[in-house]
């Protein structure tokens, strides 16, 4: 309609010139035509910027649908619409929405570090530095986001979490995104419970889901495997095991509280048994190793006290020096003491728990003993 009445108006024009018929025609017969050119224009530039277009596509029955669309700027490039969420943010800060695709462009708002539910309009555009901007609606209009900030997402109703047993060796980070990639904002206690989820996930790049927190006051991402939706409980980890590897002609490891039954299998050694103490205490000695085990109940392995090749999870052996000793564990080092026969014991938080569980004898500088748990009594005797 609008294209018919420019027309109409550029028609009327040139009938009124060439009505005049004086000597003055042929100045009259330009000027028009030069109005009529920039009316074209005018009229080419609000169409093609302002106007929605409409295109026919094909159902899956063989029917057509009128579908309108928002014509993209010139450049821009079709990608799919989708509901997505605001990642990379941290707690507090905003994303900025600017009036096009690029940071010189007006901003005219922004989405919350929370944001959930943003609707891209399916076009893209890079910037003058070939970075990717998304269009979505915003406002009853649309704008344009930096497209590192955007992740697809589902949004359904909010719910509670608890962090589940996988939590146990999976630390339950909190982060801006989805992944590795992102920063930690946070860690969750592996007995937590009432976790307070928004209701939005999304799945990263190798097709695993993420949960959407509400965390300290602001939101962030949990790996959705480490989590089990309300009704839950706390989940309880047994506690750490502490493996070593004996080198003497064998393998490893030896941990406590596994059967005294699956030493031969885990060391390839044939080990013997004493009660020399108590009844039902037993201590076991293997050929080639010097050092022994004490089951307090003649079950499992309850102490390991080796003064021969033997090596911690941490690469610690007798032989290294205190030097060594403290280069491997740091702060880990919780105290040296003297172990009573003249020596120095080492305590050292092996587990990362704040408490000691395994002692390093040191005589001369030099460690002559290792021993779990962080005891320096003989076992049963």
């Amino acid at each position: 309609m609008k294209s018919r009445g420019w027309a109409v108006l550029a028609a009327g024009l040139m009938l009124l010139v060439t009505a005049c018929g004086d000597d003055d025609t042929a100045a009259r017969l330009a000027e028009a035509q030069q109005q009529i050119a920039e009316l074209e224009a005018q009229l080419a530039a609000a169409t093609s910027t302002t106007e929605p277009s409409e295109e026919t596509t094909s159902t899956t029955d063989g029917t057509t649908s009128s579908v309108t669309t928002t014509t993209a700027l010139p450049g821009a490039y079709a990608v799919a619409a989708a509901d997505t969420c605001v990642i990379g943010v941290s707690p507090g800060d905003e994303v900025n929405v600017r009036s096009g695709p690029g940071s010189d462009q007006d901003p005219v708002g922004a989405l919350a570090d929370d944001a959930a539910g943003v609707r891209t309009t399916g076009w893209a555009a890079l910037d003058a530095d070939g970075d990717e901007w998304r269009q979505i609606a915003y406002d009853d209009a649309t704008a344009w986001v930096f497209a590192a900030f955007l992740t697809p997402c589902t949004v359904g109703p909010a719910t509670g979490y608890c962090v589940n047993e996988a939590a146990c060796t999976d630390t339950p980070n909190v982060r801006t995104g989805l992944g590795s990639g992102f920063d930690i904002i946070g860690t969750l206690e592996i007995d937590a419970v009432g976790i307070q989820g928004t209701g939005a996930t999304a799945f990263d790049d190798r097709d695993r889901p993420w949960v959407q927190i509400r965390h300290e006051g602001g939101a962030g991402w949990v790996a959705g495997w480490l989590l089990d939706g309300e009704p839950c409980s706390p989940t309880e980890c047994p506690p750490p095991s502490l493996p070593w590897t004996i080198t003497a002609d064998a393998v490893g490891p030896i941990e406590l509280g596994m059967p005294i039954t699956d030493l031969g299998t885990a060391t390839g050694l044939v080990w013997a048994f004493e009660e020399p103490c108590a009844a039902g205490c037993l201590t076991g000695t293997a050929a080639g190793l010097d050092g022994y085990i004490i089951s307090h109940d003649g079950t499992t392995v309850d102490e390991v006290d080796f003064d021969g090749d033997v090596v911690t999870a941490d690469g610690l052996r007798v032989g290294d020096t205190l030097a060594t000793l403290q280069a491997i564990y740091g702060a880990r080092v919780l105290d040296t003491t003297d172990d009573g026969f003249g020596g120095t014991a080492v305590w050292i938080d092996a587990d990362g728990d704040d408490t000691a569980d395994l002692i390093a004898l040191v005589e001369l500088g030099e460690v002559v003993t290792i021993r779990l748990p962080a005891v320096l009594s003989e076992g049963c005797c």
